[in-house]
């Protein structure tokens, strides 16, 4: 009995090495997107999102209101930037993204709320 127990805790230990092990490759994949134009390169971002419908339409928003669209998953980025309005001259931080189409999306932050009819081109 005791031989046993001591294999089937051998054998989970080596289980649960190898699955950590593989864990650990699968960490290894995320890699740096470095192909932001500039000044859209420098800068800090809060959300990213991807048609779950067509993966190839992607956004991401941040600050300075920044924001970047891609229509081929990611390979080229063009991005535009949403200017202050009112008493608030700053551009706005942009911390959510989201589109329902390819051309209908919405972003929003601390003031308020913007929404593009045409991709993400204008806002």
């Amino acid at each position: 009995m005791k031989s046993s127990l001591r294999s089937l805790l051998t054998t989970l230990s080596i289980a649960l090495l190898v699955l950590l092990g593989g864990a650990e490759d699968s960490a290894a994949q995320w890699k740096k997107v470095t192909n932001l134009p500039p000044p859209y390169d420098a800068g800090y971002y809060l959300d990213v999102f991807f048609l779950s419908s067509n993966p190839q339409y992607g956004w991401v928003c941040g600050y300075r209101g920044y924001v970047l669209r891609t229509t081929d998953g990611g390979q080229t980025w063009q991005g535009t930037r949403i200017a202050g309005n009112g008493n608030n001259s700053l551009a706005p931080m942009l911390e959510s993204i989201h589109f329902t189409t390819p051309l209908i999306g919405y972003t929003s932050g601390p003031d308020g709320v913007y929404k593009t009819t045409n991709g993400g081109t204008v806002w």
